[in-house]
């Protein structure tokens, strides 16, 4: 797609992605890590922690809301797909693929989402995304 219609792509990967999203509508508690002592205690958690089964899912509610905030609507037809006027925003966990006609509308917009406080690491280079080697060819 990106050859085809020559649009420019960036690839951003979220920073500690489930630490940055809170827990909400329920609470969940950890047992104290080793070398804490305080008998019969435990830790209620206010963000999602690697390894809990709703951490992904909390995450994707916090993406998406800091999304929708920055001008993008979700898709009816596939919930991880994001499109605001000039830019589209396809979502796997907390990768993310941002394509536009422009590189300064991507620029805009992930300068948006940093200023809302999500933690972002930018790449220019997309050829890796997901561990799948992505080339392009003349010929398209």
């Amino acid at each position: 797609m990106t050859l085809k219609l020559g649009l420019t792509t960036k690839q951003v990967d979220y920073t500690n992605a489930f630490v940055q999203a809170d827990i909400h509508n329920e609470d969940m508690y950890v047992c104290m890590p080793r070398g804490f002592t305080l008998e019969g205690k435990v830790l209620k958690l206010r963000k999602s922690l690697y390894g809990l089964c709703k951490s992904p899912k909390n995450f994707f509610g916090h993406l998406k809301s800091k999304l929708v905030e920055n001008g993008f609507e979700q898709s009816s037809e596939d919930p991880c797909l994001f499109k605001s006027e000039n830019v589209i925003c396809l979502v796997y966990v907390d990768d993310c693929l941002f394509f536009s006609a422009k590189e300064e509308y991507i620029a805009e917009k992930i300068d948006g989402l940093c200023n809302s406080g999500l933690l972002l690491d930018v790449k220019d280079d997309v050829s890796g995304f997901l561990g799948v080697l992505i080339t392009g060819r003349e010929d398209g």
